[in-house]
């Protein structure tokens, strides 16, 4: 048991990794004005300030992401397969784990931006039904960060049918399938990218001969499938995958491919053009082949310092708060920072925005005790209360 629960811990290592993996992605575009080399053509351009330049691990801190998608597929599993597997008790408990913190970071932000903001009513509306990755004036309005959260909730919305799915066909033809999908999701829009490359904008008169459909790659229906959870739902079905063969102890997914295959194929991605609507695919099956190489191989006999390890853990408690508070504050401080200091050199301005951490973990620390842990509490309530009446009512059958 205690093997387990430490093998299990990894995932709040994996957390605390993730969101700072994010943090540090969005501190760069909060100091630097970007996050991401520039494209020239088919590659990155590397014509970008030197001390950027040596930032270049930190690009790929998106990564962190698709790391999130994968862990919430595998916790949703397991949560769902070891607490009564009933959908009613699994979109409460749900909705009041993600629901009450979001909602208070959405007022928070809504406050905040309440007269640089225009459509305010719009975007609170659509951020509190959680529709807003369907719009393009709404995907990044408030909180850039929160698109996330929508998709997450539309991939639960969506779980049902992948087990309906897994059921008929196997865990194996199901992720064949949804992989299909969103290969093809991601595949226009890598022709898009190839098309913007090769030509640079200039659209030649040999790509309307060559590729009479050009017009109709960039459309919106197709741009909406992309920011739908269909374009994700593979890289977090992986998760739950992971997750019902470790509870099966069956042979877990990706177990034995090489995890520095995928990690090559990332690095692609990301200085690839063609490659990178990919990217957050690949980081997903990366993300998996650790989590499965990890969970059923053997203990490491190598372990960083038990206080780093409870440290990570921690901010892996904390991650979905700190991940719904830093981004808007990253921004307002790095705006702060270059209208009082014009002249201070950018990778100063990065350490000062990174320092942030210091004020973000603690207000991360205070949502989590004060609403999420409330949040969670009520949904246990108000599942118990449910039991509790189906029990009366079960002791005490009305005559037919």
């Amino acid at each position: 048991m205690k093997d387990s629960i430490r093998r299990l811990d990894f995932i709040d290592y994996l957390r605390g990794i993730a969101i700072l993996s994010v943090f540090l992605f969005h501190a760069l575009a909060a100091s630097y004005g970007f996050s991401t080399l520039a494209w020239e053509r088919l590659f990155r351009n590397f014509s970008a300030p030197m001390s950027f330049i040596t930032l270049l691990p930190l690009h790929l801190g998106w990564i962190g992401v698709p790391i999130f998608f994968v862990v919430s597929g595998f916790c949703i599993h397991v949560s769902f397969q070891q607490q009564g597997r009933e959908w009613g008790s699994f979109f409460i408990r749900r909705f009041f784990r993600l629901y009450p913190a979001y909602m208070a970071a959405l007022f928070l932000f809504t406050l905040l931006y309440a007269n640089k903001n225009h459509d305010l009513r719009a975007q609170f509306i659509s951020h509190a039904l959680l529709i807003h990755n369907y719009n393009a004036l709404t995907y990044y309005g408030l909180n850039a960060s929160f698109w996330t959260i929508a998709i997450e909730v539309q991939l639960y919305l969506l779980y049902p049918l992948l087990l309906a799915l897994v059921a008929k066909f196997g865990w194996r033809s199901t992720l064949i399938f949804l992989a299909t999908c969103e290969c093809f999701i991601h595949g226009w829009e890598a022709v898009y990218q190839i098309m913007l490359g090769v030509s640079g904008y200039d659209y030649p008169v040999i790509f309307h001969k060559l590729l009479p459909f050009y017009s109709y790659v960039d459309t919106p229906p197709l741009a909406m499938l992309n920011a739908s959870p269909l374009a994700f739902w593979f890289s977090w079905s992986l998760g739950a995958a992971a997750a019902d063969a470790y509870l099966k102890k069956q042979p877990m997914p990706l177990a034995k491919s090489p995890v520095w295959l995928w990690a090559l194929l990332v690095i692609g991605a990301y200085f690839a053009r063609p490659l990178d609507p990919f990217f957050f695919m690949l980081s997903a099956v990366l993300a998996t082949s650790v989590i499965s190489k990890y969970l059923s191989g053997p203990q490491a006999d190598v372990r960083p310092p038990n206080f780093l390890l409870e440290q990570l853990r921690r901010t892996g408690v904390y991650s979905y708060s700190i991940y719904l508070l830093h981004q808007p504050l990253l921004e307002v401080f790095g705006q702060n920072l270059t209208h009082s200091f014009p002249g201070a050199p950018l990778l100063l301005k990065f350490l000062c925005c990174v320092s942030l951490w210091l004020i973000v973990m603690p207000l991360a620390a205070i949502w989590y005790r004060l609403i999420e842990v409330p949040g969670v509490a009520l949904g246990k309530k108000i599942i118990q209360k449910i039991a509790n009446r189906k029990n009366v009512r079960a002791s005490y059958p009305v005559p037919s």
